[in-house]
């Protein structure tokens, strides 16, 4: 199977198939933190979608994964606008805090 072709692994891009890809800022953010684009698609809430898909290819309504690919569309792309100085150094501040609030109890 080549998961790949749907979850985009290994591409400059990922795919946020949930609930809170409605949400614009969050999509830019985390495109900006992870330096990658992120890529909504037209369908958000693909819990039950994926489910079908998977039944799908176990009864052969579709051949394989590649075949899965060509059901998916993208609504909109979020490129990273973050260069990779600042994103290292709030990524280092974001660390810094974590560790402290872990120091705290």
């Amino acid at each position: 199977m080549r998961w790949s072709a749907i979850w985009g692994a290994g591409s400059a891009s990922s795919r946020l198939t949930v609930g809170a890809a409605a949400n614009n800022l969050l999509l830019q953010l985390q495109a900006d933190y992870l330096g990658r684009s992120i890529v909504r698609p037209k369908v958000i809430e693909t819990t039950v979608a994926g489910a079908c898909f998977l039944a799908g290819l176990g009864v052969g309504i579709w051949r394989d994964t590649d075949a899965l690919a060509k059901v998916w569309r993208a609504d909109q792309t979020f490129p990273s606008r973050m260069g990779t100085s600042p994103r290292r150094k709030r990524l280092a501040s974001w660390q810094q805090a974590i560790n402290r609030a872990k120091a705290a109890g």
